[in-house]
């Protein structure tokens, strides 16, 4: 008896433990911690803890971060400053989750980056471009003056070996996914190589495997993938046996290598990518397994589990706000379309297909076209509509030409060419009035 009682005296404060604060009343106890802990320092990390909770939802993350604003702003302690900035940030980032508009999250990033240049921070500088410029890349809203700017900014001090490692790296990936849009292969090549170099002295278990899949599709569109099974094993090997969420993104990556053409391998990277997705909270990423599961089905004639994915796919969209979903909702419409031409609706599989060119288009997503249009010439074909498979056979060659050709990349030039000259005009004029 007697141990059954010491057995119960422990076991009871550990069941009162065991029940946390949730929803409002775990918000309150934090802004109550925050109000009694108004020291520099105690605010700041107080905050820091509160936004890696899985209890603090965005809107009570945005709340946060506006109070570390105003309280950073107001202060003249020694790194106030660079937390103001990063406050301001991270209220842009959340902006994004919620699905605000873009004009209200990028006041958030250009404030942002005004002070970043006030304080002379370059680190902060580098940051704050680097997000302007990613947030105008996730909505395809590119080559308009301000994404020039940022852009050439973040080109620019990626390469001072100065600034928060990190930041360069991840301006480091941003400059390859922007040179992936258009696919200039070369350069992404070369950003992405040093991002993945710089995130293994960091151990940045995420972006190593994000970034090996860059390296990946790049080598896969160049058709060179020499050196790819050592950069596989490798990637593997820095992942903790018991991080689920990164094996389930390594995995999808690896069932989406088209090189490998082999079903039964792709099948089983599919099914423990899809193993590791059920063992983990984190599910950012899961669609892309949802489309690749689609086209195994696709490629095995499987109508029912085509549907099956593409049901997955839809509700999956309608859970992510616009800034995660990227171009996922045009290759929602692939699918759809594709699903449609297995049972026979081919006048509903072009219309659907027609809003996913629309929807890239729009989106400056000229990458996905060419897919669309082959898609397009494969529905044709197998509905024996060879005048039109002809067609859309000859615009498929027509754009994938235009995509690399020297007019496109004279534009893009000259919008660049047209930035750096304006920078450069405004520091001359700068130094001629402070001489004066």
């Amino acid at each position: 008896m007697r141990i059954w009682i010491v057995l119960f005296s422990f076991w009871l404060p550990i069941q009162l433990v065991a029940q946390a604060l949730t929803g409002k009343e775990y918000e309150d106890s934090v802004i109550y911690k925050i109000e009694n802990r108004k020291e520099f320092t105690a605010l700041n990390w107080i905050i820091d803890i509160a936004k890696l909770d899985e209890r603090s939802s965005d809107s009570f993350k945005l709340k946060l971060f506006e109070i570390q604003y105003e309280f950073n702003a107001s202060n003249e302690v020694k790194g106030s400053k660079w937390k103001s900035v990063k406050a301001l940030v991270n209220q842009g980032i959340v902006l994004e989750h919620l699905n605000a508009d873009s004009s209200l999250v990028l006041a958030k990033f250009r404030n942002a980056h005004e002070l970043a240049v006030i304080h002379e921070n370059r680190s902060n500088v580098l940051w704050t471009s680097l997000r302007i410029a990613k947030h105008y890349l996730n909505l395809g809203y590119l080559n308009n003056s301000e994404e020039i700017k940022h852009y050439t900014i973040v080109q620019e001090l990626v390469q001072d070996t100065s600034l928060h490692v990190e930041t360069r790296y991840l301006g480091y990936r941003y400059l390859g996914n922007r040179h992936t849009r258009y696919n200039d292969f070369n350069p992404a090549f070369e950003y992405y190589y040093q991002a993945y170099e710089m995130a293994k002295l960091k151990n940045d278990v995420e972006l190593i495997v994000k970034l090996c899949n860059n390296l990946l599709l790049i080598t896969e569109r160049t058709n060179d993938t020499t050196g790819n099974h050592g950069l596989i094993t490798e990637a593997l090997s820095l992942i903790p046996k018991d991080d689920n969420y990164h094996l389930a993104l390594y995995y999808t990556n690896l069932a989406g290598y088209n090189y490998l053409n082999d079903k039964k391998r792709k099948r089983y990277y599919l099914d423990k990518a899809l193993s590791n997705f059920s063992k983990s909270s984190k599910k950012e990423h899961l669609i892309t397994l949802y489309m690749l599961f689609g086209d195994y089905y696709y490629e095995l004639d499987k109508k029912d589990s085509v549907l099956y994915f593409n049901n997955n796919i839809r509700s999956t969209l309608k859970s992510l706000p616009a800034t995660q979903i990227y171009y996922n909702d045009i290759f929602a419409k692939i699918y759809e379309a594709k699903y449609l031409n297995m049972i026979g609706a081919y006048s509903k599989a072009l219309v659907t297909i027609d809003t996913a060119y629309v929807l890239a288009k729009e989106k400056n997503a000229y990458f996905v076209i060419p897919g669309i249009l082959e898609n397009k010439y494969l529905f044709a074909q197998e509905h024996k509509d060879y005048k039109a498979a002809f067609g859309y056979l000859s615009t498929f060659k027509n754009f994938n030409d235009s995509l690399n050709s020297v007019e496109r990349q004279k534009q893009y030039q000259n919008l660049h060419v047209k930035f750096d000259t304006e920078k450069k005009l405004k520091t001359i004029n700068t130094l001629r009035n402070e001489k004066a």
